[in-house]
């Protein structure tokens, strides 16, 4: 055999040799996965618009990377900071936030987290005050809405001046949402292309202050309409569809926004796109590639207009006392959350859910249980204890008028007049120590709120006015003052961000743990856990609860007056400045609520709280609990899990948080209709029927005398 044939044998060798080492099954480690955390703002998934697109974004991206991708819906601002940290707790890869109001969110837990990834739709990291905090890890992703606000305005100028609008008036307009930058330049940009191609039109422009309510937009569009207008241009997301419908009751044109909204009223003539999809997707391929980068990105062409539509009585157990007391305790309400749930799972089970996988979801997320997706059991329990800590000081300002027969639906603008209250002093005396400063301003968001109640409880007692009514009215003034203060007003932190100066140092309540994003604590940096001193409060403030109402002599005189107005004044009861000091007691102690959560969690008014509904939650807080001490804490306590472990459910799960709101129907219904005791009369040999409905417990005191006027 000649040197050359040694030399190709060699060769062939080796190549065999490279060809076996590839193909042995002991191969290197797999590339890792990337994960992606997708926090929607409250419009949701349907809102046709940037939410909506953003998924879309996700969904090719899982597609064409094979990425592991998670969805969850925020129902009010309150879940901005829980829902993005959940994400960045289990080290996900990227965790994006749409729209401009996740921005002081975004701030707060990048720098909570910063080995986390993050991205921004509409806006960056900030403080409360609003300034960019400029983390390394997060990456702001800009459109230039002015661009495709002109275009359609062209489409709109042109139409009137060429005289092809519906009626020709020469009048358009455009409702906007909130306030803020990326909708103000949407409808800038109309307004100057539509002067610019015809210089007589008219443009009106309307603000619902609100994303996801279409009956607010509508109702907006319909007075424009009524002044003559006949192209309308939504700016305002979800509550925008109903812009769309008025315009096509009307029979008058309709301009969409972000998405092409053309199948969505025969109105809509074409849509301003703003190619969020592009953009999420353009994120996640980023730190795909390993090329993610700090800063802004912006899209200038992207956004541009196009597509076009068509025109045109109690239980008596014979038990020990013990016993018997627990089973009076428990009974009702225990059967109450059961009912909810098994009615719970079998909507889950028809929608094509696994009702075992979405009450798993809610175990880990509220109580830190049978977590399976790498949560942290010690935030999870942290943010239900967040959200609990308001509701049980509302709870209290609830279940305190019920013992005196008074229905108080007020608690929402209780807590709304002692947060507004909190925060101005917290911004005026800002300067002083905090030793005084901290008590001033909780005593002062008690003041308000009971200054707010006291209204109602006056009227009640003088003229007879209806509680139910009054208080309900009232929750209306103090939402609009809020906005008031902080949009335009004398709170206002600066134009256009819908939010207040952050109050001072010292009116802020302390965490138990160190707001510090060095000190590890259970895996996560210790800021995270953000359960403060407000905890303290609010379990003093159920036990003063329980106090005056079991071992005063005013609490004698609340039940005697909601037990009977007539034997109430028979033992020497004043009823009339019964119901005005009880009103008063409770709007404090809601007012207590509002400000604990601004000294506490928030430090500043922002537009969230105009949608807030921990008062009306209360109300079933105060049901559950059938009005007891113990019984709200561990009512506000299964609410707070409910709401806390509604975004694991839905990342973990696939099921919508909305589930949540479902079981606290539920949960409200059979408790205030006595439903589940109704059924039980009805089964032989567990009881008759009456003959006319027995009251619940709770509600009995609202059938007595107190629930008219007093003589």
């Amino acid at each position: 055999m000649g040197r050359s044939q040694l030399r190709f044998l060699a060769l062939v060798g080796a190549v065999l040799m490279v060809v076996a080492a590839c193909g042995s099954t002991s191969s290197g480690p797999a590339a890792k996965q990337v994960k992606v955390g997708l926090v929607t703002d409250v419009g949701g998934l349907n809102d046709k618009s940037f939410n909506h697109l953003a998924y879309v974004g996700l969904q090719k991206a899982i597609a064409d990377f094979h990425v592991k991708g998670d969805v969850t819906e925020s129902k009010t601002g309150d879940d901005y900071v829980p829902n993005l940290t959940s994400y960045a707790s289990k080290n996900y890869d990227l965790v994006i936030g749409v729209g401009f109001l996740m921005q002081e969110a975004v701030g707060k837990v990048s720098g909570s987290f910063p080995n986390v990834h993050f991205a921004i739709i509409d806006g960056a990291g900030t403080d409360a005050s609003g300034k960019d905090l400029q983390h390394s890890n997060v990456e702001s992703l800009f459109f230039k809405e002015q661009d495709a606000g002109a275009m359609v305005g062209v489409i709109a100028g042109m139409l009137e001046k060429d005289k092809k609008a519906p009626g020709n008036t020469n009048v358009i307009s455009a409702v906007g949402g909130v306030s803020i930058p990326p909708v103000n330049h949407y409808i800038a940009g109309y307004k100057w292309a539509a002067t610019m191609e015809d210089p007589g039109i008219k443009v009106l422009v309307g603000y619902s202050n609100d994303f996801t309510d279409p009956a607010k937009c509508k109702s907006i569009a319909q007075s424009q309409i009524g002044a003559k207008s006949e192209i309308l241009f939504q700016v305002a997301g979800g509550c925008g569809l109903g812009v769309l419908q008025a315009a096509g009751s009307a029979k008058v044109y309709s301009i969409g926004v972000d998405a092409d909204q053309k199948d969505a009223d025969a109105s809509v003539i074409a849509s301003a796109l703003k190619k969020v999809d592009q953009a999420t997707y353009t994120a996640i391929k980023n730190v795909v590639n390993n090329q993610f980068s700090a800063g802004a990105l912006t899209f200038s062409r992207i956004a541009k207009a196009s597509g076009a539509g068509g025109v045109a009585a109690r239980p008596r157990p014979r038990l020990s006392a013990t016993a018997a007391r627990l089973t009076r305790g428990f009974a009702m309400p225990f059967a109450s959350v059961l009912f909810a749930f098994v009615v719970g799972a079998v909507v889950v089970t028809v929608t094509g859910g696994n009702p075992i996988d979405a009450y798993q979801g809610l175990l880990c997320g509220g109580l830190g249980v049978a977590c399976t997706q790498g949560e942290n059991p010690a935030l999870q329990i942290a943010n239900t204890i967040i959200f609990a800590i308001p509701l049980i000081t509302a709870g209290v300002a609830v279940a305190l008028p019920f013992r005196a027969g008074l229905f108080n639906i007020g608690a929402e603008g209780q807590l709304l007049a002692g947060a507004m209250a909190c925060t101005a002093l917290g911004i005026k005396l800002h300067d002083w120590p905090a030793v005084i400063l901290l008590p001033t301003v909780l005593v002062g968001g008690m003041l308000a709120g009971a200054a707010w109640a006291g209204i109602a409880g006056v009227l009640k007692a003088t003229v007879g006015a209806h509680e139910v009514v009054t208080t309900i009215m009232l929750n209306y003034v103090a939402q609009w003052l809020l906005r008031f203060l902080i949009i335009g007003g004398p709170l206002e932190l600066r134009a256009g961000t819908s939010k207040s100066l952050p109050i001072g140092e010292g009116a802020r309540l302390a965490t138990f743990l160190p707001n510090s994003d060095t000190i590890q604590i259970l895996g996560l940096p210790a800021s995270v856990y953000r359960v403060h001193v407000g905890l303290v409060i609010a379990v003093v403030a159920v036990a003063v609860f329980a106090i005056l109402l079991w071992r005063t002599s005013l609490g004698y005189e609340i039940r005697a007056a909601g037990q009977s107005q007539k034997a109430a004044r028979y033992a020497g009861v004043s009823v009339r400045r019964t119901i005005i000091v009880t009103m008063l007691i409770a709007g404090a102690f809601s007012g207590l609520a509002g400000a604990i959560q601004i000294a506490g969690v928030d430090h500043n008014l922002t537009d969230k709280y105009f949608s807030d509904t921990t008062g009306f939650d209360a109300i079933a807080v105060a049901l559950l609990g059938l009005g007891s001490a113990v019984g709200i804490v561990l009512a506000a306590i299964l609410f707070g899990a409910l709401h806390a472990g509604g975004s694991v459910m839905q990342a973990d799960a696939g099921i919508s948080s909305s589930l949540v709101l479902v079981l606290q129907a539920l949960i409200l219904f059979s408790i205030a209709a006595n439903f589940l005791n109704a059924i039980r009369l009805r089964i032989p040999g567990l009881g008759q029927a009456p003959s006319a409905p027995a009251p619940a417990a709770v509600g009995a005191a609202l059938m007595t005398e107190a629930a008219v006027a007093p003589p």
